[in-house]
């Protein structure tokens, strides 16, 4: 019955550069631009246990908005890991492995885990990732103020420097008296598992590593940057506290990124020596799959509805009557679809309720029509829906067709859906086929 179109991410690269895509454009500066991260690539996180215990924390939805969250837990991919999963992980829940205080300046210093973000940009193949802190990168005494401490001051300026506001605009700073960076003491990594593929990148002394790498990752292929809450704008309560960014060009070079594909994640923001603040989480997110289905019913009353995929299982209906048919259309990926459109190859275009559908949405659309005065062989009819759609964020289209049928008049299925002789040929065959045979005896006599 089911009939799935589905064109591979990588294989459309072309077609989507012509996509609309309505997400700001990723900038890797360490500093989260109003609108940047509106959209993130949270598929496949449908966890039911998201905690909720906390203010802060807001349940998942995997039909967005997608700009605050990817789903976290705490304890990394095999360290100390839990089953409860959060949309913003808990400040001073650093785990049994490392000092759970925030210090001496309240609940927001430190540099304990918050967010986690991803988007992947399948145009330039490049998967960007960016993590919210509710401290600031270098404070390792928990005191707000990173001037002076030796994680900062002892590192040397490199890539990795932090930002600073520029009139309005964040600018690289190089080290400076108040230790702009996270020096040879304190680091932030990012492991990335696929399978038996792996990769760590570690920010440390405001460069980065590639560590634990069995795909081949490339220095060049990495950039991140990061930025302190001191610096952002005086008085501005809508951006977050300070972030690390980071992106990974190539990526499908190094991962599978066919549609469906899985990637697991540990985030890591630590020291050399425990300190306040540190903090390790796992995230997970799919490779965005749009996938739609469709299931068209038939009706001689508009009351009881059939799922005809043969003849033999259509309902049999007078000529002339009304004929009804119910069309379900269920959006089966893990991606928003738009631009859904439904046409009946006997009817043409059908208007539907809504041309989108969130993750697990179903619509149902109707129509009708009239069986044919006339019933002529082979005694039945047959209408087929077919419903189309993109994915929301990929562009990628999806189809699915699905058969009704109704009859005429009653039949006998040979098992091939052709119907056997009706009584009344049956009849005129029989007569024939006397006439015939007295043709032949007069002849031999």
């Amino acid at each position: 019955m089911k009939r799935i179109q589905l064109i591979f991410l990588l294989a459309v690269i072309a077609m989507l550069a012509t996509v609309s895509m309505s997400a700001a454009t990723i900038t890797v500066d360490g500093y989260k631009s109003s609108g940047e991260w509106n959209e993130n690539w949270a598929f496949g996180q449908e966890n039911v246990n998201i905690a909720v215990d906390n203010a802060t924390l807001t349940p998942y939805d995997p039909n967005g908005p997608f700009g605050d969250r990817l789903v976290l837990r705490q304890g990394g991919l095999s360290i100390a890991v839990t089953d409860t999963w959060y949309g913003a992980y808990p400040n001073a829940s650093a785990g049994p492995i490392f000092d759970q205080d925030m210090a001496t300046d309240g609940d927001y210093s430190g540099f304990d885990i918050k967010k986690v973000y991803a988007r992947y940009d399948p145009v330039n193949d490049i998967m960007y990732g960016m993590n919210e802190v509710y401290g600031m990168p270098g404070d390792l005494t928990g005191n707000k103020n990173v001037a002076g401490e030796s994680p900062d001051t002892a590192g040397d300026p490199g890539p990795a420097s932090g930002t600073i506001l520029v009139g309005g605009v964040p600018t690289p700073a190089a080290l400076d008296e108040d230790g702009i960076g996270l020096g040879r003491n304190q680091f932030w990594s990012i492991t990335i598992v696929q399978g038996d593929k792996e990769t760590s990148v570690e920010i440390i002394n405001n460069d980065w590593l590639i560590e634990d790498d069995n795909v081949g990752l490339t220095y060049e292929d990495v950039n991140a940057r990061f930025t302190f809450d001191e610096y952002k704008s005086v008085g501005d309560t809508t951006l977050p506290k300070s972030v690390y960014e980071i992106s990974i060009s190539n990526f499908s070079e190094y991962f599978d990124m066919a549609p469906g594909s899985t990637f697991k994640a540990q985030i890591l923001a630590g020291s050399s020596g425990d300190v306040v603040g540190e903090d390790i989480v796992s995230v997970f997110f799919e490779v965005p799959e749009p996938n739609i289905e469709i299931i068209k019913y038939v009706s001689g009353d508009n009351v009881t509805w059939f799922d005809a995929n043969t003849p033999a299982a259509g309902p049999l209906l007078d000529p002339g009557q009304d004929v009804y048919w119910r069309y379900v259309i269920t959006n089966t990926g893990n991606e928003p679809l738009v631009n859904v459109m439904l046409i009946d190859d006997q009817i043409g275009s059908i208007t539907c309720p809504q041309d989108t559908l969130a993750i697990g949405e179903s619509m149902e659309c109707f129509e009708q029509g009239t069986v044919p005065e006339v019933c002529q062989p082979p005694y039945y009819y047959r209408n087929i829906g077919t419903v189309e759609a993109n994915g929301m964020f990929t562009g990628l289209p999806v189809m699915d067709s699905d058969p009704a049928n109704y009859r005429c008049q009653p039949i006998t299925e040979n098992g091939n859906d052709v119907p056997l002789m009706t009584p009344l040929g049956l009849i005129v065959m029989i007569s024939l086929l006397g006439i015939i045979g007295m043709v032949s005896m007069r002849k031999e006599n």
